[in-house]
């Protein structure tokens, strides 16, 4: 979702980077989070939480040229960057919006999933946006799970959407 934000305000070369676990201890270390917090997490978290409680992601990214106008989006007018191509609020395409590799599909809705697979929350999400397209309408799914190059054709199956293909973390499924 944070990776996502990025892209549409305009970020290029998005990546995350050093990872790690802070723990219950470490945590303490904070002003943030008071004794009695940390206490109720310790009685709350199995022990084996403990020492993975919260990660730290360091994120760098590339910002190449200035914002101009904002694009208001038409579904919810929230103003988003001026080449943003989805609403950073609702995920709907922009009016406007060029698409940057003429080869694939426009999609009209965006639903980034992170490096979610197809567990059921992710299914419910994709559920979600789904139901908000007009039949025939392109969802473009973004997911850095290698698995969802099998699952996402598998789900289009067995729900009758039309897979149209993908290209690197990016998956079309045309809704039926």
């Amino acid at each position: 979702m944070l990776l996502k934000k990025f892209f549409n305000v305009g970020f290029e070369a998005i990546e995350a980077h050093d990872r790690r676990p802070f723990g219950l201890d470490e945590l303490g270390r904070y002003p943030l989070f008071t004794k009695e917090f940390l206490d109720f997490l310790r009685q709350a978290l199995p022990p084996e939480r403990h020492r993975e409680v919260v990660w730290s992601v360091v994120v760098t990214a590339q910002k190449p040229h200035l914002r101009t106008a904002p694009r208001h989006c038409a579904a919810c007018r929230h103003d988003n960057a001026s080449d943003a191509t989805f609403c950073s609020r609702c995920g709907v395409r922009l009016a406007g919006a060029a698409g940057k590799d003429a080869a694939l599909p426009r999609a009209d809705a965006l639903c980034d999933l992170g490096d979610s697979g197809c567990e059921a929350g992710t299914l419910l999400k994709v559920r979600g946006v789904v139901a908000s397209l007009a039949a025939r309408q392109v969802l473009e799914l973004h997911s850095t799970n290698p698995t969802m190059q099998d699952d996402v054709p598998a789900w289009c199956r067995m729900t009758g959407h039309e897979y149209l293909g993908a290209s690197g973390s990016r998956y079309f499924v045309r809704k039926r």
